[in-house]
């Protein structure tokens, strides 16, 4: 499993001004960060030179113009009132597209499986026609283009975790009905965006406001207070009743040859009810992704539904943990993993809740996709 990091030179020429947030050691911190991980399965390497014509797709002509001329032989230029830029960020917002896009081109021939691009200005808050909390040209909108144009690929998901919702790259994809795009972000919060009634055009778009300081602190707190209790084996269930408490009797009685037991949806006999198409595609290709990285072979890793035996628990040290949120689910699974805990699957049918509103599944989806990275090199 090859992981490419894509870093460029121009971001340090990007001037932004003394004292503004968004300035050049919020890169270097995580460069220097990674170089620290020696490892075989990560590559490095710099942007390539690309067609400028691909930013045309996600931005006005106009604005484009704009930007072209606005950038200053000396001193600063704002482009709105947070939006600065300098001489050197010609070439550094460039190359913050051109990183996106070779990381595409590597990933398309198969040069390496996944890529990191730790580049700066940012890009989520660019609108079609306006630039925008530090954001230029929206990296990631040009880069979903670029799969769409370039290799013809019929649909592609941009999911955006971060504090601020990317208003941007929902402004650009609205209406288009090849593009679904997911955040994850604190509301209400900068820029105000980010309800999840806004749904786009094609129902394409899909907002989850959480509020501040959303963390794992009370599923850690349930799991230690078992232990505590002196509990052999501990069950963790979803209280909405997808989770049956007809299953388990099974749980029970196959944990006593395991360490770990798993109620699984994709194993012979198990299922989903209740879902959309959308939520199965979101939780398959969740799954996909986590027995990639993990390097685990077990079918659903996603699954809520478990049961631990009391040494599996007592071995992981849960306040050590990366997670912050729903991943830690994916996390006490790995850590069971390494420490060669026997894992078993029994078939279970995931009935999804009628009533009521449930994000959760859905962040953690989100929220693995970054953290799962975190934690694999971690451990």
């Amino acid at each position: 499993m090859k992981t490419c990091i894509l870093t460029t030179d121009t971001y340090l020429n990007h001037d932004t001004g003394q004292g503004h947030p968004e300035r050049a050691n919020r890169v270097t911190v995580i460069i220097d960060h990674l170089k620290k991980l020696k490892s075989k399965d990560l590559i490095w390497k710099k942007p390539t030179k690309f067609d400028l014509e691909y930013l045309a797709f996600a931005h006005d002509k106009n604005y484009l113009d704009n930007v072209k001329d606005s950038f200053p032989k000396q001193g600063l230029n704002f482009l709105d009132g947070d939006t600065i830029v300098s001489p050197g960020s010609k070439e550094a917002t460039r190359d913050a597209v051109g990183s996106i896009l070779t990381a595409i081109d590597g990933v398309m021939k198969k040069d390496f499986n996944n890529a990191f691009c730790a580049v700066r200005p940012p890009g989520h808050h660019a609108e079609k026609q306006k630039a925008m909390g530090f954001c230029v040209y929206n990296n990631i909108a040009v880069g979903a283009y670029y799969l769409l144009e370039k290799y013809n690929l019929k649909k592609v998901a941009i999911i955006d975790f971060d504090v601020h919702h990317g208003n941007g790259t929902q402004d650009i994809f609205y209406d288009n009905e090849k593009v679904l795009y997911i955040s994850t972000h604190q509301y209400p919060y900068y820029p105000g965006t980010g309800k999840n009634s806004e749904k786009g055009k094609y129902n394409n778009v899909l907002n989850i406001p959480l509020p501040a300081g959303t963390g794992s602190r009370e599923y850690l707190d349930a799991f230690e207070h078992a232990l505590k209790k002196g509990a052999d084996y501990i069950i963790e269930m979803d209280s909405d009743y997808s989770h049956h408490p007809k299953y388990i009797p099974t749980f029970l009685k196959e944990i006593q040859n395991s360490d770990v037991v798993i109620g699984s949806r994709n194993v012979e006999g198990g299922k989903e009810l209740g879902r959309s198409g959308f939520r199965e595609f979101i939780t398959w290709f969740a799954n996909l992704y986590i027995r990639i990285i993990m390097r685990i072979n077990v079918k659903d890793c996603t699954s809520g539904y478990r049961c631990f035996r009391r040494r599996a628990l007592e071995s992981i040290r849960l306040e050590k943990m990366v997670s912050k949120g729903p991943s830690i689910v994916e996390e006490i699974l790995y850590a069971c993993h390494l420490k060669k805990f026997r894992i078993k699957e029994i078939p279970i049918v995931f009935e999804d809740r009628t009533r009521g509103d449930s994000t959760k599944n859905l962040c953690q989806y989100i929220d693995t996709a970054w953290k799962t990275l975190q934690f694999r090199f971690k451990m």
